[in-house]
């Protein structure tokens, strides 16, 4: 009874939250770092994983994952299950060497059951924490390269234009 309930309230506290909507070519946080390569990226994301308590289960210059039992009690409840009542939260990190720079995409899920052979994905690329990690790639883009994307200095100067 206790589950029954818990599950309606959490529906109904994030029935309302509207789904994020990224505006890159995948639709998931990404960015394009140039300067970069791909091993000082794929290193500088595992890093950060471990700062925020991730476990790194795989890192290669292509991909870098990490995975840490999810903190959201709402989540635990309505993603458990009776083998594994604790759900994972899963960042994968696509790593690819471009001629203008390195690319990266990173994939963010639940993980019902994780470690085991009834694995079960939620996508949660579109969640609130997804801005987050778009942030966190932003970050090591600027780290790389100060100068901002051209659209960014374009909308920079139409604002500038538009206080005048």
């Amino acid at each position: 009874m206790k589950r029954i309930t818990l599950v309606i309230l959490s529906i109904a506290l994030t029935g309302c939250a509207q789904p994020v909507s990224h505006a890159t070519q995948s639709g998931k946080p990404e960015a394009c770092i140039r300067n970069a390569k791909p091993p000082l990226v794929s290193a500088d994301l595992a890093s950060l994983l471990l700062d925020h308590g991730y476990s790194i289960s795989q890192q290669t210059d292509t991909m870098v994952r990490g995975d840490r039992p999810v903190d959201n009690v709402a989540a635990a409840v309505l993603l458990g299950s009776r083998y594994d009542s604790t759900p994972n939260a899963r960042i994968t990190y696509s790593i690819v060497k471009r001629a203008d720079c390195v690319r990266v995409v990173a994939d963010i899920m639940i993980v019902t059951n994780p470690g085991s052979a009834y694995e079960r994905l939620t996508p949660m690329n579109n969640s609130a924490d997804s801005l987050k990690i778009q942030d966190t790639l932003d970050a090591i883009r600027q780290k790389y390269d100060p100068t901002p994307p051209a659209a960014e200095i374009d909308n920079n100067a139409q604002a500038e234009a538009l206080k005048h």
